[in-house]
């Protein structure tokens, strides 16, 4: 999630947007927000921890080696 990397201070923010320049961004599809549900409900995620689920959705339904979050 960008937003998340363009937070806090400008310099170290623009710094994080830089590395992340190359990295595709995934989409957030309905299978994504399917399983991210679906993690949330069945406890395999903390409830707080929304935006966590929808990052190992994304990875797991984009079929990702590894998540960087």
């Amino acid at each position: 999630m960008l937003i998340e990397a363009e937070r806090g201070d400008p310099e170290a923010a623009r710094m994080r947007l830089d590395c992340l320049n190359d990295i595709p961004v995934l989409r957030i599809t309905d299978q994504v927000e399917t399983l991210a549900d679906f993690l949330l409900s069945g406890h395999a995620v903390p409830e707080k921890a929304n935006a966590d689920a929808v990052h190992i959705a994304a990875a797991a339904i984009h079929r990702m080696d590894y998540l960087l979050t």
